[in-house]
C-alpha cells in the first residue's frame, strides 16, 4: 500500500519513482517550496488580521490588525495599530516619570525632551491598543528611583500633554463607563453568567473597553464577549479580579488611621494575609474592626508583622504556666512596646502584671514552664474555633 501511495503522489506531479533526472528533480523542489512560502504568507496574513503576529500569539511583535464589526457581527474594516517604541534604555531622573490611570494603576513612562509636564498634570500616553490619557503622580529623582527598583519593562513614551479636550473627553467616558458597568451587569444576568460587574474602563480612543468583574470561580463569558464587541465596535477585555483589587478601584476611600487606603495609595504588590498576621500581633477578633473596604483583612496587618515575630522572642511563649502563691497563672498577652505581660487564673480568677525584667527572673527560678510545641511567631494570640472561623471567612 505504501508503495501505490508513493506512486499515485507521485505520478500527480509528474515525477517516476524509477528514474528522476536532475532537471526534473530541481523543478519539483522549486514548486514545492513556492506551495510552502505561499501557504506562510497566507498563515501570517490571517494571523495578523486576527490580532496575533506570525511569532507572539499572545501580544504584539511589530503591527497589529484588529478586525471591526457591523451590527450584525460581520467584519466591515480593520484599525491599524503600530506597537509603540520601548524607551527603557534612554532612562534618565529627567526623562522617567511615573502616572497614575483611572482605575489607579500606575506605571513608569518615558518623557521626551521636548515636552514639559509638572507634577498632576494630564498626558495622552501610548499604550499597547493605542493612546490613553493619565495624571502624572512621580517626577524626577523619586520616579527615576522607582524604575531602579521596579526595573519595568517595556517603557513607552509620553504623546504630549493633555489638552482641554481630551480632558473633557475623559471625563465623558468614565461618565459614560458607570451606564456601561449597569447595562453589562443585565446583560451578564440576561445569559445566566453567575458574575458581579464591578466596573468598566474606556481608553481614551475607545480603542478598548475593559470591564472588570468578581467571580469565586472560572466563567465562560465568550458569549457575553460577542455580546459586547457588537454592541460597543471595540476591542473587549474582561478581567476577573480579587475583592483587594476591587477596592483598589475606589480612589478617595479614607481608612479608620484617617488616611486614604493603602491599595489605592501606593501599594502596588498586595501579599496575601492570613489570620496569622492577626494573632501574631494579639489582635481583637472583632471581625469589622480587622477587615477594611474589600471585606478582608487588612493590608496595615503586613507591617508590623516581621517586627511582632523578631520581638517576640524577648519574651515566654504565650500559654507559659507561672506557679506562684500556690497559684497557677496563664500567660495571655504581653505588650512588646511597654515590656508587660499578663497572667490569668482560672482558679483564683485574678490577672496578675508583671514587668519583663521580673518574669525573667521567674524563670531563672524555674517558676514557669512554657509550652514545647510552640514554634516561632505561633500560637502568640488566643483564638477560640468560633472566633477563628469568622477571621477564615476573610482572609485571602
Amino acid at each position: 500500500m505504501t508503495h501505490i501511495f508513493n506512486n499515485k503522489f507521485n505520478s500527480e506531479n509528474n515525477i517516476s519513482d524509477a528514474n528522476i533526472s536532475k532537471e526534473d528533480n530541481d523543478k519539483y523542489q522549486n514548486n514545492q517550496n513556492n506551495k510552502e512560502q505561499t501557504n506562510s504568507e497566507n498563515i501570517e496574513k490571517s494571523n495578523k488580521y486576527n490580532g496575533f503576529s506570525k511569532n507572539n500569539h499572545n501580544g504584539y511583535q511589530e503591527n497589529e490588525f484588529i478586525p471591526r464589526a457591523n451590527s450584525n457581527g460581520n467584519n466591515v474594516s480593520t484599525r491599524f495599530i503600530t506597537k509603540p517604541e520601548d524607551k527603557s534604555e534612554f532612562a534618565s531622573p529627567q526623562r522617567i516619570i511615573e502616572v497614575v490611570f483611572h482605575n489607579n494603576k500606575k506605571e513608569l513612562y518615558y518623557l521626551p525632551e521636548e515636552i514639559e509636564i509638572h507634577f498632576n498634570d494630564w498626558v495622552v500616553v501610548e499604550t499597547e491598543n493605542g493612546v490613553d490619557i493619565a495624571n502624572v503622580s512621580l517626577i524626577g529623582n523619586y520616579a527615576f528611583r522607582k524604575f531602579e527598583i521596579t526595573k519595568q519593562t517595556p517603557v513607552y513614551s509620553i504623546k504630549h500633554k493633555a489638552s482641554s479636550k481630551e480632558i473633557e473627553r475623559q471625563e465623558l467616558n468614565i461618565q459614560e463607563a458607570k451606564e456601561i458597568t449597569k447595562s453589562v451587569q443585565e446583560l451578564a444576568d440576561r445569559l445566566n453568567i453567575n458574575i458581579k460587574i464591578t466596573g468598566a474602563e474606556w481608553q481614551l480612543d475607545h480603542h478598548k473597553l475593559t470591564v472588570y468583574f468578581l467571580s469565586p470561580h472560572r466563567v465562560d463569558f465568550r458569549e457575553l464577549v460577542r455580546e459586547l464587541a457588537r454592541n460597543y465596535k471595540s476591542r473587549i477585555e474582561l478581567r476577573q479580579i480579587t475583592h483587594r483589587e476591587s477596592a483598589k478601584l475606589i480612589s478617595n476611600a479614607i481608612g479608620i488611621c484617617g488616611r486614604q487606603i493603602c491599595c489605592s495609595s501606593f501599594l502596588t504588590h498586595i501579599k496575601p494575609i492570613s489570620v496569622e498576621h492577626a494573632k501574631v500581633q494579639q489582635l481583637s477578633t472583632n471581625v469589622t474592626k480587622l477587615s477594611g473596604y474589600c471585606g478582608r483583612l487588612k493590608c496595615c496587618l503586613l507591617y508590623e508583622h516581621e517586627l511582632y515575630c523578631k520581638e517576640s522572642d524577648r519574651f515566654p511563649k504565650m500559654g507559659s504556666i507561672l506557679h506562684i502563691d500556690n497559684t497557677e497563672y496563664k500567660l495571655i498577652k504581653f505588650d512588646i512596646f511597654k515590656d508587660y505581660l499578663t497572667f490569668y487564673s482560672e482558679k483564683a480568677r485574678r490577672f496578675k502584671n508583671y514587668n519583663l525584667d521580673e518574669v525573667n527572673q521567674f524563670i531563672e527560678n524555674n517558676l514557669i514552664v512554657q509550652p514545647s510545641d510552640h514554634s516561632e511567631c505561633k500560637m502568640l494570640g488566643v483564638y477560640d474555633d468560633e472566633d477563628l472561623e469568622q477571621l477564615n471567612k476573610i482572609i485571602d
